[in-house]
This record gives C-alpha cells, structure tokens and sequence, in this order.
C-alpha cells in the first residue's frame, strides 16, 4: 500500500525475493507504470476499484488474504486494511514509516 519511494522500494525487495503475484496499491494512476517496471505484477487505485472497496478488489484476487502485506502510506485506515487482507492463519503485515 503506498506507492512513493518507499513502496516501490518494497515492490523491488519483493520482487528479488522471488514473491509471485505483487500488487502495488495507491490512489494516484499515475505512479502504477513505475511500479509496473520495479516488479508489480498489477496495481489497483483503492479510491475506484470495486466503489472504493480496495479490501473486495483484493481478496476477490486472493480468497484466503496475502502471506504479506505493507503499508507505507502511514495512515491509520490504511494500515487496517493491510492487516484485515493479510492471510488468515500466517499473513505478515508490515507497517513502514510511522513515528
């Protein structure tokens, strides 16, 4: 979740981790080619997809949740929703950056 210079930088650790289906999250367009070159797999605007339903969108994409999830965005809302579609059971989420 989150996709500045912080979030890109986790889409490459991904990526380089040999992590199979990355999907990068934000509310700006505009920054999914970028992602798409640093290894996303596909990218998703969380204020359009599904009538703003970004947890629907993805847990319609992956049933059971994500064995990892990140949010570098800082915001509480967001952080909330990166834990709730983290995989039930053993999912990791991890929040970045927050004082």
């Amino acid at each position: 979740f989150g996709l500045g210079a912080l979030g890109l930088s986790v889409i490459q650790a991904a990526k380089m981790a040999g992590a199979r289906y990355i999907v990068g999250v934000d509310i700006n367009d505009a920054k999914f080619e970028t992602a798409i070159k640093m290894g996303a797999t596909e990218c998703v605007n969380s204020m359009t997809c599904e009538g703003g339903d970004v947890k629907k969108w993805l847990l319609g994409k992956e049933k059971w949740g994500y064995d990892y999830t990140y949010d570098c965005t800082g915001n509480v809302n967001v952080m909330r929703c990166a834990l709730e579609v983290a995989h039930r059971g053993w999912g990791e989420s991890c929040v970045i950056g927050v004082a």
